[in-house]
Parts: C-alpha cells; structure tokens; sequence
C-alpha cells in the first residue's frame, strides 16, 4: 500500500508564491477540517493535481487554480506542488509538478500551462533517480507507484466537488466513467489479445502434437533398430565364438588331413611300383616262354660238347629258376603290399571323405 506523507503547496489559490507551505499527513487518517474559504478543497486539488496532472474545471481558462497576479502586481505567477510519499514497494519519492500563470496587459483573462513535473525516488542502494515529463510518462508512473490507476484517483478519491455528482450524469457517460474505472475496455482488449493468443497457442500445441506423434514413432522405430542392432551384436559375438572353436577343432584336422594326404602320395607311389613289378613280371613270363620255346631245337655236336652245353643250360635253368622263384616272392611279396596298400587306400579315401564332410560342415 502507498502513503502520502507530506503536501507541499506554493502559489496555489490563497497559498502565497513567494514560499512553499507544507502539510504533514497523520496515520492512519488525517481529517481536514475548516470554514467556508479555508482552503478545504485546494488542498484536495492540489493532491488531485499531483498525482494525476488533471487541474480543477475551468482552471485553464480563468486562472482560478493559481494565485492571482494582480493581487502581487505581477504579470507571472509560478506555482508548485508536490507530495512526498512512500509507494507501493515501500521506497521514499517525492513528485513536483510547476504551473505558470500569465495575464497580459489590457487582458483580464489568466492563461495558465503546466511548465514541468519531476519524480525524484531514492533507490535501495541510497541513490536518487530523478525523472521527469521528457523521458517518461509522469502519470503512469504514478500510478505504478500509488497502485492505483488515474480514473480511480480522478473519479474517486479526490473528485472534484463539483463533479461529485458524475454518477447521476447521462447514461453513456456513466458507462464511460466505470469503464475506465474498472478497466472494463482494456480487459474487453485483453480478453480480445487472449483469445487471439489462445488461438495462436491452439494451433501450435496441434502442430507440436503431431510432431510430438511423429517424434515418438521415430522414436519406437529407433529404440527397435537398436533393440535389433543389440540383438544382432549378441547373434555376432555367438558366431564369432562358434567360429573360434570351429577354427580350434578344424586346425587337427587340418594337420590330419594334411598327414592323410602325404600318405595317400605314398600310396600313389608304391601303386607306380606296384604296376612297375607287374610289368617286369609280365616281361620275365615272356623270356621264360621264349626260353621253353627254344629247347626244342636240334643240338648237332658230339656229347662233350652236349654236356657241355647241357651244363651250361643247367646252369641257365638254375639261374632262371632261381630268378623265377626271386620273381614268384617278388609277385608275392608285391601282391601282399598291393593288397594292404589298397586297403589302406580305401581306408584313406574314407577317412579324407569323412574330413571334407566334416570342413564343408564347418565352413
């Protein structure tokens, strides 16, 4: 709540010029008591025109507000006024407003203009701002201050005595009086830029809706890629695990198979031999038929001779049949080697078909 502390009144009506006359107003209430004449009504003017900057009906054209000039001779009067008060956010300021008052020679009319108005207020820190009518609206900064708005001030708290009646005046301007009372044109307005803004604010929570729709799909879409993703990862590391251990399982078969496949050159290789022996024995089945072929022709010599060459057949026989019983173990022997070199051929044809199974299965 504001408060106005002290009044402060030169040149104003009966108020002499020359020295400014103050009041000092007592808490909670100040009665102002007086005859007919006193001053009653200047002082609640001068308040008026203080706080709001409206000067009493018909001041402006006669004068009446300020003092007269012809009762000091003068053709100008100068007039103050102003309150000291503490505002609604309970700091100290003081409010000045000045008035001229001119009347020309051969004129009787007082032409009276507001020359300036200033708001001096002292700042939490303890320094002074000092505004006046240039820079900013005096008026509504008082109302700021007083927490009160002008009609109210205007209308209400220091009315005008002849215009106290204003609630009985003509219909329209009766409205017009409680509309700027109540603001009610300026809530209409407000109401007006609200319902605008809500418009606005509709429009836009639809619009983010959607997009908030969109969003949180993109968003299910990429929380399942990326339950996806995790899942793949896991499927990834368990193959790549399988693959380490088929990797460690295929290493001995591979050493294996490679074992396999050296003897199986082995084999090809006694089987060269073994197909070499065949044809030798092939090759010595013929001499020995060539040899048998040959006895039967006619020997012409006498018997030293004959045993002779009969010792020297002997001989040949013993020689072929001992050739023939070394080839006959060498067929032997090669049938034997033959047979076990296919069985372990077989069983190494098995044994490889088994790991090429086994590394098709892997890879």
């Amino acid at each position: 709540m504001s408060l106005i502390e002290t009044l402060s009144i030169q040149g104003i009506r009966s108020f002499e010029p020359s020295r400014p006359q103050k009041l000092d107003f007592i808490r909670p209430v100040t009665l102002i008591v007086g005859t007919n004449g006193a001053g009653k009504t200047t002082i609640i003017e001068c308040l008026k025109y203080a706080t709001t900057g409206e000067l009493p009906p018909g001041a402006k054209t006669n004068g009446s507000f300020v003092h007269d000039p012809k009762l000091t001779g003068e053709a100008t009067i100068r007039a103050k006024v102003g309150i000291k008060m503490i505002d609604v956010f309970k700091q100290p300021m003081m409010v000045t407003r000045s008035l001229e008052a001119t009347q020309k020679q051969n004129q009787r009319s007082v032409t009276v203009r507001t020359m300036d108005a200033t708001i001096k207020r002292v700042l939490p820190n303890g320094q002074v701002q000092s505004l006046n009518q240039k820079c900013t609206s005096i008026d509504s900064e008082l109302a700021i201050s007083l927490g009160v708005s002008k009609p109210v001030l205007e209308y209400v708290i220091f009315c005008h005595q002849e215009e106290s009646n204003w609630p009985l005046m003509e219909g329209k301007l009766v409205k017009q009086r409680f509309d700027e009372i109540f603001a009610s044109a300026r809530y209409v307005k407000a109401l007006e830029e609200v319902r605008g803004l809500k418009k606005i604010y509709d429009q836009q929570v639809k619009s983010t809706d959607a997009e908030l729709a969109h969003l949180r799909q993109v968003k299910e879409e990429a929380d399942a890629k990326s339950r996806d993703l995790a899942e793949k990862k896991v499927r990834l590391s368990a193959y790549e695990e399988e693959k380490r251990k088929v990797t460690e399982r295929l290493e001995p078969l591979e050493a294996a198979l490679a074992k396999y496949e050296e003897q199986l050159e082995q084999v090809n290789r006694l089987q060269a031999q073994l197909d070499s022996g065949r044809e030798q024995r092939s090759s010595l089945a013929r001499d020995i038929e060539e040899q048998r072929s040959g006895i039967d022709s006619l020997f012409e010599g006498d018997d030293e001779a004959l045993e002779t060459r009969l010792a020297s057949v002997a001989k040949e026989d013993a020689e072929l049949d001992s050739r023939l019983a070394k080839l006959r173990r060498d067929l032997d022997s090669a049938r034997a080697s033959e047979s076990a070199l296919e069985a372990q051929a077989q069983a190494l044809a098995v044994e490889l078909g088994r790991l090429q199974q086994e590394r098709d299965r892997a890879e």
